[in-house]
């Protein structure tokens, strides 16, 4: 049986087996952290030697520097790990004996109506190229990924849809709606690819634009619970917002904004007639 070291196995098990069955952004984030953070500490390590408290104590210091990072780390090298079992280059999983919680709750909050119409005028003010994909989040809820991986032929032309090709859930490839300003962006677009940035470019010009606005506590996924708040407090249905988001679970629409709905209820209670 060969031995991997896992500079090698890594590496290739991302180009292999997740670069053709994942969005690019994806791809490139599981190649940073494996660049970035992993190889460093393990590169030089055979995969039989690795040992799960080695990993642990890894992935704790890497948590409390970039939680973020620290859980793309512990999915992509667990799921080589694995993938290498099933090939029969290793006899036994090391992460057995990890434990890393996967899943972070979301502090990010939704844009108050004023912030929103804040930063749009801003954006205009300015003739920033930021503009239309802003646009695009407050009025789809795309995941950051989901919008920087759109096509034109993902466009359904006749009902003015967009075909969402997620990742993150088997509910993430979807259908939505699109406004009339965001469809005609994409569909006249001279690229193929209409939001053509990275990640980091994105993440870093809209920091700033907050920042120049006084606008606290707000990031890229924040325009996601801003599309969704804006749904609710219309009174959309949240089957149906869950939907739009992709969200695998009704359970996880209806937690995430229980304020909202609480606050519309009560609203709406209020404004109750009674004859008695």
């Amino acid at each position: 049986m060969k031995k991997y070291k896992v500079k090698d196995w890594l590496p290739y098990y991302i180009e292999t087996y997740k670069k053709p069955y994942v969005s690019f952004s994806t791809w490139y984030s599981y190649c940073s952290v494996t660049r970035l953070y992993i190889l460093p500490r393990f590169g030089e390590e055979y995969l039989h030697k690795l040992k799960a408290l080695d990993l642990q104590q890894f992935l704790n210091d890497l948590y409390f520097k970039v939680p973020r990072q620290a859980r793309n780390s512990y999915i992509i090298f667990k799921a080589s790990i694995r993938k290498a079992i099933e090939l029969g280059i290793l006899n036994k999983n090391v992460f057995i004996g990890v434990i890393f919680k996967t899943k972070f709750s979301s502090t990010a909050r939704a844009l108050t109506n004023e912030e929103q119409q804040c930063i749009i005028s801003y954006l205009k003010r300015t003739n920033s190229d930021l503009l239309p994909l802003i646009q695009c989040y407050i009025t789809t809820g795309l995941r950051r990924s989901e919008a920087l991986s759109i096509r034109k032929q993902d466009l359904v032309l006749k009902s003015q849809q967009l075909v969402v090709h997620g990742t993150k859930t088997a509910n993430s490839y979807r259908i939505i709606p699109l406004n009339k300003q965001v469809f005609n962006y994409i569909k006249h677009n001279v690229s193929d690819i209409p939001y053509n940035f990275t990640t980091r470019y994105v993440n870093k010009k809209f920091k700033q634009v907050c920042d120049t606005l006084g606008i606290q506590g707000i990031t890229i996924h924040s325009l996601r619970h801003t599309f969704a708040t804006r749904c609710l407090e219309q009174g959309i249905p949240v089957k149906l917002v869950q939907k739009w988001l992709g969200h695998s679970k009704y359970s996880i629409t209806a937690e995430l904004y229980s304020h909202i709905l609480s606050d519309y209820e009560i609203e709406k209670g209020l404004n109750l007639k009674f004859d008695i």
